[in-house]
């Protein structure tokens, strides 16, 4: 919190680099981060980020074949690795107290605008090089149990996860990549940042 509060410094992350299990803490890592079984439909409107979605499906064989057709069926939604922010859309000193039991974070900060506070991350160097700013939005939490996920307001693949983690109330932010080359975490500074933030809690 020093960092954001001093000189507007975030860790912006990757979608890929959460799979990493333990790597930055149990309550962080998710193998799945950016791929989605479908055991169901995902039912969405938003149809912005459609090149955004990869769909891995499955053509039935010559043996499947019935007087209906070929059988066909989608198996997975994925995504390209992206660059990631996040943050909770609400705070429970319960949480922040069990957050700091397990993985030592002692301190939370308030973003009061989160257009303006991911704008200013996104122009900040090298960042704005490296990345183009995608969405920000709530985390789609994903129930496999129920034959129909909807979905209303942003969607895209990089926003869903488990409904195991749903009670983070996970706000994101995503930006996808400008380089061919791969992606990895990095710290981004921008001094307009820490306008639109400030101290909320300290354990």
């Amino acid at each position: 919190m020093e960092a954001m509060l001093a000189s507007g410094a975030a860790r912006i992350g990757t979608l890929f680099d959460w799979r990493r299990s333990s790597a930055y803490g149990e309550l962080i890592a998710d193998e799945s981060e950016g791929h989605t079984t479908l055991t169901g439909n995902l039912i969405f409107y938003d149809t912005t980020h459609l090149q955004s979605m990869l769909v891995d499906s499955h053509v039935g064989s010559e043996a499947d074949r019935s007087t209906s057709g070929v059988p066909f069926r989608n198996e997975a939604l994925r995504t390209h690795n992206h660059f990631a922010f996040s943050a909770s859309a609400t705070y429970s000193k319960e949480d922040h107290t069990r957050w700091f039991e397990l993985e030592g974070y002692n301190a939370c900060y308030r973003i009061h605008s989160a257009k303006l506070f991911f704008r200013a991350l996104s122009v900040s160097e090298p960042f704005v090089s490296l990345a183009r700013f995608v969405c920000h939005a709530p985390v789609l939490y994903f129930d496999p149990a129920l034959p129909n996920n909807v979905f209303t307001g942003t969607f895209h693949p990089g926003l869903i996860k488990r409904s195991a983690f749903g009670s983070q109330a996970e706000h994101r932010a995503l930006w996808s990549s400008t380089t061919s080359v791969g992606i990895e975490p990095i710290v981004v500074s921008h001094s307009n940042a820490k306008r639109y933030v400030s101290p909320h809690a300290l354990l």
